[in-house]
């Protein structure tokens, strides 16, 4: 199953961007995700305590697939992200960074 995870910092910026990189990347890879495994945060990635990314983190689960622009929408500090990282990836999870594919 694919999900996908989008976070901006501020209200004043808008998702349209991530959601144009990432559906333009689906659509290229002719993936297709439920709108209920999409989740979206507008809050600053120094925290974790991120409402909708630890309701994704509940269900997702082992061979699930998870779509993210770039790596910063895990965390903004590389502690973060690499904690992050190491918790999906251990439970089974698959990582896609559109912007990284080096690592994919």
């Amino acid at each position: 199953m694919y999900y996908i995870y989008q976070r901006i910092s501020t209200d004043k910026q808008s998702l349209i961007r991530q959601e144009g990189i990432i559906g333009e990347y689906c659509q290229s890879n002719n993936i297709e995700v439920a709108d209920e495994n999409i989740f979206s945060d507008v809050i600053t990635g120094k925290t974790i305590k991120r409402e909708n990314y630890q309701k994704m983190k509940q269900v997702i689960a082992k061979d699930d697939i998870l779509i993210i622009q770039s790596l910063d929408r895990l965390g903004r500090n590389w502690d973060l992200i690499k904690k992050e990282w190491e918790e999906l990836t251990h439970k089974g999870v698959y990582i896609i960074v559109i912007d990284c594919p080096l690592i994919n």
